[in-house]
């Protein structure tokens, strides 16, 4: 990866991350240059982190799984672990989260009255559930579109918008995913 690809990628996904019109897969990562680029007093940063030996990785895990990254100096190589850890096997992730789930598989998504923000949000808000299975499940059941209806939905908006602008970044094989579902709940058809 060259030192302008690694800058763009950043800018991209801090972009993505961050407004709400920018999306980096429907403008393919691409970001308007600075003229001024190659006098840039972090180049060497992006240098560095052109030479990481999995770049993508690295943004990607410190975007989905970071509150913190500002500027390049703060990419932290254990966030790229956690983005391999789900990214290699997520399937072995999604089980064991599955189990932390309620019985009920409607009670874990509800919105109502009585119930302010979904269970699986709660889960996920006090690290018992992973991003991974929270975009995995917006992925099968389209559960932040269905959200948005709802009068709490500004209670978890936050926390709704960071899944759907992340689940994109996890490879989701729904055919394997839903067995996985079916087999804890047996409701899905």
């Amino acid at each position: 990866m060259q030192v302008i690809d690694a800058y763009m990628m950043f800018t991209s996904l801090q972009l993505h991350f961050n407004s709400k019109t920018y999306d980096y897969f429907k403008y393919n990562g691409k970001v308007r240059v600075p003229k001024e680029f190659s006098k840039r007093k972090d180049l060497a940063l992006f240098k560095r982190l052109s030479e990481n030996y999995d770049p993508e990785s690295l943004l990607y895990g410190n975007f989905l799984f970071s509150d913190k990254v500002g500027h390049v100096s703060q990419l932290s190589k254990d966030y790229q672990a956690l983005y391999e850890k789900y990214r290699d096997n997520g399937t072995y992730h999604f089980k064991e989260d599955l189990k932390k789930l309620d019985d009920d598989f409607n009670s874990n998504f509800t919105v109502d009255s009585s119930n302010n923000i979904p269970y699986i949000l709660k889960l996920y808000r006090s690290n018992d559930v992973s991003l991974h299975t929270c975009c995995v499940f917006n992925e099968m059941l389209n559960l932040c579109e269905k959200w948005k209806s709802k009068d709490q939905y500004m209670i978890f908006e936050p926390l709704a918008v960071k899944i759907s602008k992340s689940t994109p970044f996890f490879d989701i094989d729904k055919p394997k995913y839903k067995a996985l579902i079916l087999n804890r709940f047996s409701v899905l058809n």
